[in-house]
């Protein structure tokens, strides 16, 4: 084994220092020697540390340019060959130290962002924090108000039991006695059987004065009496109502409750948009990324998990410096705006009336609503497609929750219903008997044919055989010109078809939407505008490809072409609103205010009769408005 003393390069004994200029190492004579040279004195000194108890310790101080994992020492490469000979985990020295200045200005950029995401959580938690208050202060309130109307409307029901056992007992008292009145009366009456034709005239005279008097009595007998003891009754309850006005508590513990219901639902629609915005799972109609990413038949390229982290960064900058012209701000690490914009009087007490009154309404001339949920649906209806057929007279819609395709006509009539294997979504017209409907998680695009059936007399639903395969998760769909629209995810990507489902070209969207919801055409340009929640837009691109339009939307859904170069927006936290397309960035226009109106989903337009047909998530209602000239 070499030696680990390291001997004076002048005389060979015990070295104290090594001169890292000079290469040489010195005693403690032959350093003091050193040291006389005034050149000598700017000279870096090395204290050279004597360890002879390590087996493994390299005492060549100048000329160390290796480092050992397996024992973290330093070593020269004399010493790797006769202590490190079974070590094979050695890092060079020099190409380390290169490294040094990267490795410190990461650290640096890594410990910004770890402050940066540290102030978001704590802004987050903050947030959270408030909003829990207030909620928990809202609902404090609205049981506070409910237990003082329970024990009000139980005070009232006592005194209305006391107060119907007393009209009872008295009702009861006064038949009775009037009971014996009429029976003394009839009674007395029966006088006029006394009364015959042989009969003295001086017994006659006697009894025809008895029973006049008789009829007297019994006659201020009728005119006192009750002659019906049940609209007695109802006259009493009518005084205590006025007194006590049950009625009236009645609809205060109905509206709070209402309220109450209301304040509840706004809760679960922010934790429910919030899970989904971090959340792959297609539970919900929202185009939300799936976890599928199996590889597709025609071999289109998946993104690893490297281009997607990266991908998400540059939006979440891109959407920190964007201007979104909303009244809430975004909160980048809470979505904490998420909340829904309900139009009840709980809500828009917390809106000043200069928000409400900023865009000017559509003009609304009727509306009527119609309830699609059927005796064989097992769940509240959501209805996610919808076509109107035959100028209007017929409605084909596609239940999300219920996996149906229904067919009603517009007076409320279910004509067909057909349950569904697979989960339908989206419908798109191509003429009154042919409706193209898209299965996501199926990944095609069938063509649904609607006959009249001679024997019934009600339209039929059937499907086509032909199927169109998208081979990934077709999220809307819209026919224009010969051809079908087909916005997908995973790839994401507008696959444009023909009717036999021959591919004509593909756009690819990986660098303009992020989750395509819906997509519709304007057919005085040809751009197809996609809603995508994940971006927060309504992206308008052209045949090839290239992004015209953005228009900043909280969270975008269905959307229709509306004519004069205008587009018709479902956004599920504001209701309707009616946007310009004449600039790249798109104008708000006005809203449709309607009442009620939670979580507008699909919207179709019938530009010639003016009609708007609005359905709802998780609402089994569709609406159907006429508006006016805007």
């Amino acid at each position: 084994m070499a030696s680990n003393t390291l001997g004076c390069s002048v005389c060979h004994q015990a070295a104290l220092v090594g001169c890292m200029n000079d290469k040489q190492y010195f005693c403690q004579s032959h350093l003091d020697a050193h040291n006389m040279f005034s050149c000598n004195q700017s000279h870096k000194l090395i204290e050279i540390m004597q360890k002879p108890e390590n087996p493994h310790n390299c005492v060549h101080v100048l000329d160390q340019g290796i480092y050992c994992m397996k024992h973290g020492v330093l070593c020269c490469e004399n010493c790797k060959a006769t202590m490190h000979s079974q070590c094979n985990c050695e890092i060079n020295v020099g190409d380390l130290l290169k490294e040094k200045p990267e490795v410190i200005r990461t650290c640096f950029k890594q410990q910004d962002i770890l402050k940066t995401q540290a102030k978001a959580a704590t802004n987050g938690y903050k947030a959270l924090e408030n909003q829990f208050k207030t909620w928990e202060m809202t609902l404090q309130e609205s049981m506070n108000h409910l237990k003082q109307l329970v024990g009000e409307l139980e005070q009232k029901i006592d005194s209305k039991i006391l107060k119907e056992k007393d009209i009872i007992t008295k009702n009861a008292k006064t038949l009775k006695m009037l009971q014996q009145q009429l029976g003394e009366g009839i009674q007395g009456l029966e006088i006029a059987h006394e009364l015959k034709e042989d009969q003295p005239k001086l017994d006659v005279v006697k009894a025809l004065l008895k029973a006049k008097g008789h009829l007297k009595k019994s006659a201020e007998q009728l005119k006192t009496c009750i002659v019906n003891p049940y609209t007695h009754c109802l006259q009493e309850e009518h005084k205590f109502e006025a007194q006590h006005y049950v009625d009236g508590t009645f609809q205060k513990l109905a509206q709070s409750v209402e309220k109450v219901r209301k304040d509840y639902e706004e809760i679960m629609k922010y934790h429910l948009q919030n899970s989904q915005s971090h959340n792959d799972h297609d539970s919900m109609p929202l185009p939300i990324c799936c976890t599928d990413l199996e590889t597709t038949e025609d071999k289109r390229p998946v993104q690893d998990e490297t281009t997607r982290k990266e991908e998400i960064t540059e939006t979440g900058q891109n959407r920190s410096q964007q201007t979104i012209p909303r009244i809430r701000k975004q909160s980048s690490n809470l979505d904490v705006s998420h909340l829904q914009r309900m139009f009840s009087e709980n809500y828009e007490s917390m809106m000043s009336q200069n928000e409400r009154d900023q865009y000017q309404s559509i003009p609304t001339l009727t509306q009527c609503c119609m309830k699609v949920r059927t005796e064989e649906d097992k769940h509240v209806s959501a209805i996610t497609g919808l076509s109107a057929i035959e100028n209007n007279a017929y409605l084909v819609m596609a239940d999300y929750q219920n996996s149906t395709l229904k067919l009603f006509a517009t007076c409320g009539n279910l004509e067909c219903e057909i349950r569904c294997e697979e989960i339908p979504r989206d419908l798109a017209k191509i003429d009154d008997s042919t409706i193209l409907v898209n299965f996501p998680m199926a990944k095609k695009v069938r063509i649904l044919k609607i006959q009249f059936e001679k024997n019934t007399g009600k339209k039929q639903m059937v499907f086509d055989e032909q199927i169109i395969q998208t081979h990934a998760k077709c999220c809307g769909i819209a026919y224009f010109n010969e051809k079908i629209y087909i916005a997908t995810q995973l790839p994401h990507q507008v696959l444009i078809m023909n009717l036999y489902g021959k591919l004509l070209y593909t756009i690819e969207g990986k660098e303009l939407f992020d989750r395509a919801t819906y997509i519709a055409i304007n057919p005085e340009t040809g751009v197809i505008y996609i809603s995508d929640p994940s971006k927060k837009s309504i992206i308008g691109i052209d045949d090839k490809g290239t992004k015209v339009f953005q228009y900043a939307v909280d969270a975008p859904h269905g959307l229709t072409y509306a004519g004069n170069n205008k587009l018709l927006v479902a956004d599920w936290t504001s209701g309707i609103h009616l946007v310009d397309l004449s600039n790249a960035a798109g104008s708000h226009v006005g809203d449709l205010k309607l009442k009620d109106c939670l979580c507008p989903q699909k919207i179709v337009y019938d530009l010639s009769n003016k009609k708007l047909f609005v359905t709802q998530w998780d609402c089994s209602v569709v609406r159907t408005i006429c508006l006016g000239n805007f």
